[in-house]
Formats: structure tokens, C-alpha cells, sequence
């Protein structure tokens, strides 16, 4: 789910930026949303543990939701890992493990390239990894809100997000920039 939140006057604090997973991300005068600190002085939760940490080179929305949305991400990939088992029977391979990471954080942290254009879909590669690595498991399985996956056409991986370590994989953005 994603909140709309009120922007204040002047327009300089958007939801869609490129995520900083450091340890001073609350602080950031553009920070919205669960857990920034609004000029208090304090502890950023930690994100280290976050899944998506190293998959997120991109500008997405959930810049807004940050810590909420690793939360959901770190929780969806243990309730995937156990459908996997129940579903295949054994637990879910290194692979499957890295596929179901790379649909969760495409799910949870869409590209966007301004606060009025994402792409909440995830690209049917990834979804189609999932299925291949994971014991014909689909992205339908856990994610919250059913099928985000981009049913494949003429179009191919167009408009979708696909996370992956270091580089955004999209007909619309190359090395972390929206084109």
C-alpha cells in the first residue's frame, strides 16, 4: 500500500529520490514518512539488515515508507522462503532465495522517475526467475496484493522495475537513471 502524503509548500521534499540506506537517513532534511525525525535529534532505526539495501541503486517512492517498507520486504522474504517449503517440500535454494529477494524488492521499491510516474509492476523476467528457481512458487504466492508481474508482450521488460544489485534493468533506466 502506498500512503499519499501532503508535500509542503514549495515542492522540495518529493517521495520519489534515490534511497540512502546509511545510518543517518532519518535525519536527511528531505526524509518523509515512518521514522524520520523531523528535525529532533535521535537514532536512525537501523536498515542495515534491510534485504533490498544493495538492490535499490534507483530513484523509487518508497523513499517515503523507507523503514516501513524494509520491514515489510525482510518479513516477506521469510513467509516466501516458507511457501517455498510448503509447496516444493524442501527449503528454498540459494537461487530461489536470490530471485524471491530481487521480486520482493522490485515489489516493495518501484522506479519511479517523478512522484506522478512509477512502474509498480515487476518485470516478467524477474517473475519468471522466481518461478524457475523457485519450484514453479509464483510471485501470486506472497505478494500482498496478488500478481504485480508484467505479463509478458511485444512490449517485453518495458516500464517495470526490476531490482538488482548495482543497476536498474528497465527499458526506461540505465545505471540508476530514469531515461
Amino acid at each position: 500500500v502506498i500512503l499519499g502524503l501532503a508535500v509542503p509548500a514549495g515542492g522540495q521534499n518529493w517521495c520519489c529520490k534515490t534511497v540512502s540506506f546509511d545510518s543517518q537517513w532519518c535525519q536527511r532534511d528531505d526524509c518523509l514518512g515512518a521514522g524520520c525525525l523531523d528535525g529532533q535529534s535521535g537514532v536512525c532505526s537501523p536498515l542495515s539488515d534491510c534485504i533490498c539495501k544493495d538492490l535499490v541503486p534507483y530513484r523509487t517512492k518508497n523513499f517515503c515508507v523507507l523503514f516501513k517498507s524494509c520491514q515489510r520486504s525482510n518479513e516477506d522474504l521469510e513467509f516466501a522462503k516458507d511457501i517455498v517449503q510448503l509447496y516444493t517440500q524442501r527449503a528454498a535454494s540459494d537461487s530461489c532465495i536470490d530471485a524471491l529477494t530481487r521480486a520482493i524488492c522490485s515489489y516493495h521499491f518501484p522506479l519511479c522517475e517523478s512522484d506522478s510516474k512509477d512502474f509498480k509492476y515487476i518485470c516478467d523476467s524477474v517473475c519468471q526467475q522466481v518461478k524457475r528457481n523457485c519450484g514453479n512458487v509464483t510471485l501470486p504466492y506472497f505478494a500482498a496484493e496478488g500478481s504485480r508481474c508484467k505479463p509478458p508482450g511485444k512490449d517485453g521488460d518495458r516500464e517495470c522495475t526490476e531490482a538488482q544489485e548495482g543497476r536498474v534493468i528497465s527499458c526506461f533506466a540505465t545505471d540508476a537513471v530514469v531515461v
